[in-house]
């Protein structure tokens, strides 16, 4: 993970995998996938974060080593994200960027009394994988989804 990285300039989207759903009942992990092109892999760098929990893993190798991520925080304050160095990740000709996002802290059950919903009700995606500076790859309409 690349700490204190300088935030790319935003292009993608925030998307939620779910269906319309009761908020008061439990939702299993969502899968996330998107295949893309990729002609020349260069200097690579995967901005990423959620609201609730992700897991990334690019060509199935798994996108760092950071449990629990993005942090546990005050969503309606601050957004943690994190910069991942993919370069040695990324392969000449198609690729998959999966991700799985589970409720964490946004809208799992959380402390003593397990007050569900507790920054919102709809788990999210925000992600941006950049090459030589460059999006190549943004959350957007187009992934594919699953719980």
């Amino acid at each position: 993970m690349i700490r204190n990285a300088a935030l790319p300039a935003w292009q993608a989207k925030w998307i939620d995998p779910e269906l319309h759903h009761d908020a008061e009942e439990k939702q299993p992990a969502s899968y996330l996938r998107r295949r893309f092109t990729a002609k020349t892999p260069g200097s690579a760098c995967l901005y990423i974060t959620c609201h609730g929990l992700y897991a990334a893993y690019l060509n199935g190798q798994r996108v760092g080593d950071f449990v629990l991520a993005p942090g546990a925080g005050d969503y309606s304050k601050r957004l943690t994200v994190q910069c991942y160095d993919v370069t040695e990740l990324l392969k000449a000709g198609e690729n998959e960027l999966t991700v799985i996002l589970g409720d964490g802290w946004y809208r799992g059950g959380v402390g003593v009394d397990g007050l569900r919903n507790y920054c919102g009700s709809d788990i999210a995606l925000l992600c941006q994988l950049e090459m030589n500076g460059q999006p190549v790859l943004l959350s957007d309409e187009y992934w594919e989804a699953s719980q």
